[in-house]
């Protein structure tokens, strides 16, 4: 009984190692895209353009902004792309933090040009009703 319970450990161990090889965050739930540039991610001339610039613009109380204190974690598509979850706003973190007050205060109303910005981003839309 014991031989066959290290082996089933050493068939998960290894299966979990080959499955998340090369994989950004192997247990991330949804669509994660790890800054390939593909078909199905998001558009990086529209971050660079649209969404940079609300990141940049964006300033609150004490005259910090979001690349402020956040700079080193989503000044860059890469970065940004670490932090969402491509087509799913619920998945991704960028959007949580920014909207809903996860891990500090709302910092874009839902209505909000900044917000509509960075949803049609995360959605893949790149239109601003």
């Amino acid at each position: 009984m014991g031989a066959n319970l290290v082996r089933f450990l050493l068939v998960g161990v290894i299966t979990f190692i080959v499955c998340g090889c090369g994989a950004d965050r192997p247990l991330q739930r949804g669509h994660h895209v790890a800054g390939a540039p593909d078909a199905d991610a998001p558009d990086k001339p529209y971050f660079e353009t649209r969404v940079l610039k609300m990141l940049r613009l964006s300033v609150f109380e004490g005259g910090v902004g979001c690349l402020g204190c956040h700079g080193e974690k989503i000044g860059t598509y890469e970065q940004a792309l670490k932090k969402i979850v491509y087509k799913n706003l619920e998945g991704s973190d960028l959007w949580q933090r920014a909207t809903s007050g996860s891990h500090h205060g709302v910092r874009w109303d839902l209505n909000s040009e900044a917000a509509r910005v960075l949803k049609a981003w995360i959605l893949g839309t790149n239109d601003v009703d």
